[in-house]
């Protein structure tokens, strides 16, 4: 079984980083990744694979409220980066 986990401070601090995230929580410099954790459902998923050809790696699932859809997260050439809609 699959399990999953909550993600560091560090983490945290990365997935602050990306733009869509910002946008999402209108996150401002100054934002901490406490304020985001208290803001934010967010589940790590270390070693996870798709069945076929495609991604294997740490997958992040974000989930905020009402307005908020869902975000997945990924590492992308070394960087994470915001997974918006299929095929991204």
């Amino acid at each position: 079984m699959n399990k999953c986990e909550v993600p560091t401070r560090e983490e945290l601090s990365e997935i602050m980083k990306i733009q869509e995230v910002k946008d999402a929580w209108g996150l401002e410099e100054d934002d901490t990744p406490e304020f985001f954790g208290g803001a934010v459902y967010a589940a790590k998923f270390a070693g996870y694979a798709t069945d076929g050809p495609g991604y294997s790696g740490t997958v992040y699932v974000l989930l905020g409220g009402d307005l908020i859809p869902p975000m997945l997260i990924v590492e992308r050439n070394g960087k994470l980066a915001a997974i918006l809609k299929e095929g991204d």
